[in-house]
């Protein structure tokens, strides 16, 4: 399992509320939401991406976990509309507050346990390896002026 599992359960508990939403929310044309051809494309695409990030392994899990999580949460707002932003407690909230939730929990996923930029530059050196970056400034922190190691 992908070491972004985590970052993703606030965005698989709001799907959840949100299928069981669909199943009753008119969709304009007699219907229900969960027989809108349109809206069921793009849930179903969030379904695959979080599917993608749970096979993902190690560091690549991790930010394809985050990034899934947060990119989920956002369209799962879209898809839904204004009632998805209301918070646990109001009247008219989906599923207690699930969707709202998980887009506020979700935000900070790519902070969580390291920046997704740390691991970005862990796969580029460990698993692909590109030769460690030299950013400005790198050798300014060093003690005797030695070089930095490579």
């Amino acid at each position: 399992l992908s070491i972004g599992v985590g970052h993703m359960r606030f965005l698989r508990w709001g799907m959840e509320g949100a299928a069981k939403w669909a199943k009753e929310a008119p969709n304009g044309e007699g219907g229900t939401m969960a027989e809108d051809k349109a809206f069921m494309s793009d849930f179903g695409k969030i379904v695959m991406n979080i599917e993608a990030a749970l096979a993902t392994p190690g560091p690549m899990g991790r930010i394809k976990g985050a990034d899934t999580a947060i990119a989920g949460a956002e369209k799962l707002l879209d898809l839904i509309g204004p009632e998805a932003t209301l918070p646990f407690g109001s009247d008219g909230t989906i599923a207690r507050g699930a969707v709202e939730h998980a887009h506020r929990a979700v935000q900070v996923t790519a902070t969580y346990g390291g920046t997704v930029e740390v691991f970005r530059t862990i796969i580029a050196q460990h698993h692909l390896g590109l030769p460690r970056p030299d950013y400005p400034g790198r050798k300014a922190f060093l003690q005797g002026g030695r070089p930095a190691a490579a």
